[in-house]
């Protein structure tokens, strides 16, 4: 007897979902991560073939994975909780394959359209990416994804949605009841609620990308928002690349490419949901966020076991410590003040608190202005 099968082809993905119970297949296909919430017209001829086939067995779920690229794997889930979220993974892995296959970069990214077009906001895990989507699909915009974001050759976000996680209470605002959410178990805190259960709106065709936020939590900073350089911002893109292989050159250009187009700001917050909707319209860089630059008349050298700045339109020469010398060298006019003091903190052996380390530049650099050595 054939199992009843579900085909979904969207952005470069070709699944085909099969199971021997009905309900089973229902649950797989309602929880897929990109495309079963898209339109009919969005049905595509794609490369990246993959099968999943799931079934009950004694000791949990068993999913055979067929791909047309790669070997085949099967898995074994103890819960459908967990099943729900092995698939979500099996299909994500594929997209990743699929997009990079397209000449997409893949990023760890939420992203949002509002607007005349596309903010993405990266940041390292436990930074607040799925509170900002979850906040900007509460806004109104259209989702682009709360943690994967395919950045194209044309330099536009192209949508990877998934399903937010909530508790069971929080979901019973929405109007949802647990119990018809994919996977529910009522042993788990935790249901699964597309955005468009929850009221909000997912993009459905890639969009420009105008602004990139790379957030920074930190409880006990006060909030800031500094403009970033190119530099910077292309640094950040790296980072957040998904993938361990070496950066192509034609990765490396897209990104590049990407950090001189797009609008970059580093966000620092106690709280991403409050800040998400400002994020999204006009933003003004904090006070604080200078991006000092040095004189480039100023001669700067290393003398015996000292640094040295000569300043030839005073004709007057200053000795600089070590901390204040790799702060010299980073006041090239695009690296921001909480930027030094960060890389700082990477450098420096037996570093001391950001807090610690914050004074020390500032002291610095009121010195060097008081000398007539900052632009």
């Amino acid at each position: 007897m054939t199992s009843p099968s579900r085909h979904l082809c969207f952005f470069g993905l070709d699944l085909t979902f099969s199971a021997e119970d009905p309900d089973l297949l229902e649950e797989l296909v309602t929880s897929v991560p990109g495309g079963p919430h898209l339109p009919p017209s969005h049905t595509c001829t794609c490369d990246a073939r993959v099968r999943v086939h799931a079934r009950a067995g004694a000791d949990g779920w068993h999913v055979d994975v067929e791909r047309r690229s790669g070997p085949a794997s099967s898995h074994v889930y103890a819960t459908m909780p967990n099943l729900l979220e092995g698939v979500e993974q099996i299909v994500t892995e594929a997209g990743i394959e699929s997009a990079r296959d397209r000449g997409r970069v893949p990023l760890h990214a939420a992203g949002a359209v509002s607007g005349s077009g596309a903010v993405l906001a990266l940041g390292n895990s436990g930074s607040g990416k799925s509170n900002i989507a979850f906040a900007w699909m509460r806004t109104g915009a259209e989702l682009l994804g709360d943690d994967v974001v395919y950045v194209t050759p044309d330099l536009d976000a192209e949508p990877f949605v998934r399903h937010f996680k909530l508790e069971v209470e929080r979901a019973r605002t929405f109007g949802i009841e647990p119990d018809r959410t994919p996977g529910y178990d009522p042993e788990c805190s935790e249901v699964w609620a597309h955005p468009t259960d929850l009221g909000g709106r997912v993009a459905t065709t890639p969009a420009r990308i105008r602004r990139v936020i790379h957030l920074v939590f930190d409880p006990d900073a006060p909030e800031r928002i500094e403009r970033m350089g190119e530099l910077e911002l292309l640094d950040a893109l790296l980072r957040s690349r998904i993938g361990e292989e070496r950066v192509g050159a034609e990765e490396f250009d897209l990104l590049h490419a990407l950090a001189r187009a797009a609008e970059g700001y580093r966000v620092i917050t106690s709280d991403t949901s409050a800040v998400a909707p400002r994020l999204l319209g006009p933003l003004e860089a904090s006070t604080d966020a200078s991006t000092p630059r040095v004189r480039a008349d100023v001669v700067f050298r290393t003398v015996g076991t000292d640094w040295v700045a000569y300043d030839p339109a005073a004709n007057e020469m200053h000795v600089l410590n070590l901390t204040s010398a790799l702060i010299w060298e980073l006041c090239d006019g695009d690296t921001t003040v909480s930027r030094i003091v960060e890389l700082l903190g990477e450098v420096l052996e037996n570093a001391p608190a950001p807090a610690e380390l914050r004074v020390h530049v500032d002291e610095a650099l009121a010195a060097f202005a008081e000398r007539g050595l900052l632009e």
